[in-house]
């Protein structure tokens, strides 16, 4: 069980950052952004931050003076596939970006918790908010994660962005405050 939920979770985190990536890379207006990813009989399909705030149990935090000017682009509420209808194990994902569509950052905030491990992946231990905190970085991606209160948050970003580096995810880590 434990092992399909990682399994799970790191196919939607993947799926759906590089599926935002791809879509506001290409979107050059400043409209929202909408986004139908559908995968284990669960459809994610981009909502109001009230929208998705409605259907979790936790209160959403969504900063809105991040660097490099991100601001946020799009919500989804996601279900693993044994929590469908499930308002416990669900999470809100929060896409922000750059103006110029170099920067995306996907968030994940939720009970659950996120991790990304397999072989040769090495997390760095952290403390964020005298919590502890890890990050990551591969050839594939630069993430995060921490939490706050009884909250897990999770934020995933390309590599090669001017976001990825440790120092910076930090920085908007310690942004996600209530």
């Amino acid at each position: 069980m434990k092992k399909s939920w990682l399994v799970y979770t790191i196919l939607t985190v993947g799926l759906t950052f590089l599926a935002t990536q791809s879509s506001f890379a290409s979107n050059n207006d400043s409209t929202k952004t909408k986004i139908d990813i559908k995968r284990q009989h669960t459809e994610l399909k981009s909502k109001s931050l009230a929208e998705v705030q409605a259907e979790v149990p936790f209160s959403i935090i969504a900063p809105s003076d991040l660097p490099y000017g991100l601001v946020l682009k799009e919500v989804v509420v996601s279900h693993p596939p044994t929590g469908i209808n499930n308002p416990k194990l669900a999470r809100a994902i929060l896409t922000f970006a750059s103006p110029d569509k170099k920067n995306i950052l996907q968030v994940w905030e939720g009970k659950a918790t996120n991790t990304i491990k397999g072989k040769g992946i090495k997390n760095k231990k952290l403390a964020i908010n005298n919590k502890g905190a890890e990050y990551v970085l591969t050839d594939k991606i630069a993430a995060i994660s921490w939490s706050k209160g009884d909250v897990n948050f999770f934020a995933i970003t390309n590599p090669n962005s001017d976001i990825s580096s440790e120092e910076t995810l930090v920085q908007i880590a310690k942004l996600f405050k209530q």
